[in-house]
């Protein structure tokens, strides 16, 4: 695979709305691989044809160190025993977290 296309797809990948919620293991690949590619461009340093791509390249690297897995939102599923026997399931939602983490 080609730089530019590297650049592509881990640029998508930072677009793509999950990119927020990342576990502090799939942050450290992603984190990783961006790296890879900053010494990869900057190895053509040198060569004017290669200013666009190494800059967007340093923007990435950016990008992948203000996202903090830390603030990761986990999605949790509600049971549905309730609704299973014919009755509603009314969400709780927990003071502490201020979202709903079950129904009964």
């Amino acid at each position: 695979m080609d730089i530019g296309t590297r650049v592509r797809v881990l640029s998508s990948k930072l677009d793509h709305p999950s990119a927020q919620r990342l576990d502090a293991e799939q942050f450290e690949r992603l984190r990783a691989e961006v790296r890879t590619l900053r010494w990869v461009v900057r190895e053509r340093l040198h060569r004017p044809e290669w200013a666009d791509l190494i800059a967007q390249v340093e923007a990435m690297v950016d990008r992948v160190e203000r996202l903090d897995p830390s603030l990761s939102v986990e999605v949790e599923v509600p049971s549905q025993a309730g609704v299973s026997q014919g009755g509603v399931a009314q969400p709780r939602v927990s003071p502490e977290l201020g979202r709903v983490t079950e129904c009964r």
